[in-house]
């Protein structure tokens, strides 16, 4: 048998399990180690919902392999007319060795299942959200209408209903970036799990410098 090399068995240790290696359809991700805490999760082929719903499952894998309280997944940054040649995210794990802990899985009093904040789009699968308080720029949530999953960590991405959430969720996205004021319409996506998990009911930020139009946004449904 041909012995392998040391860059060669360093590369294969970078190469997380996002995708079946078998699975030529399929674009690949490596992973980065940054700091004890903190991964880099890249592909191929820039921003859009089939590669960040990959990132965001080889993160979830690179997470489970190093127990912690919790962890947090942000992408780079995503423009609506994305061309980069590769997409990004960031893994940080909470530090603390551990299992990821969520609340009763009943939906009573929820403040997601029935928000109080204005609702900006509601698609029968999604809603789009405010967050309470005055923040600079746009700061919104995109929720599954239907209590379904806690958090990222519960779900299965080799489930087909799981993974078409997370894509259609990313697609939303790319509909609220359309909406954004000025000409720089930049904006990046985070999701939490336990210990830096708010409210235990599946959901994705959107954060970006500029402002949204509201009402163009809603009236684009």
């Amino acid at each position: 048998m041909k012995k392998l090399t040391i860059l060669q068995l360093l590369l294969l240790l970078i190469l997380s399990s996002c995708t079946n290696p078998a699975d030529i359809n399929k674009p690949q991700c490596t992973s980065t180690q940054l700091t004890s805490n903190t991964y880099r999760v890249n592909i191929a082929g820039g921003y859009n919902p089939e590669n960040i719903t990959e990132l965001f499952n080889a993160a979830q894998d690179i997470a489970h392999k190093h127990p912690s309280t919790g962890y947090r997944i942000t992408t780079g940054i995503i423009t609506p007319t994305d061309t980069q040649q590769a997409a990004q995210v960031t893994l940080q794990l909470s530090g603390t060795p551990g299992n990821i802990t969520n609340a009763p899985g009943a939906h009573i009093n929820c403040i997601f299942c029935a928000p109080t904040t204005p609702i900006l789009y509601d698609d029968g699968r999604v809603r789009v959200i405010k967050k309470l308080g005055n923040r600079p720029g746009t700061d919104i949530l995109i929720i599954p209408k239907q209590h379904v999953a806690t958090n990222i960590d519960t779900l299965n991405f080799n489930n087909p209903p799981d993974r078409d959430l997370i894509k259609h969720i990313v697609t939303v996205a790319g509909k609220i970036a359309q909406h954004l004021k000025g000409t720089d319409k930049r904006y990046h996506l985070m999701t939490n799990a336990g210990i830096y998990q708010g409210v235990y009911h599946l959901h994705v930020h959107f954060k970006s410098a500029a402002e949204l139009d509201e009402q163009a946004f809603m009236q684009s449904k």
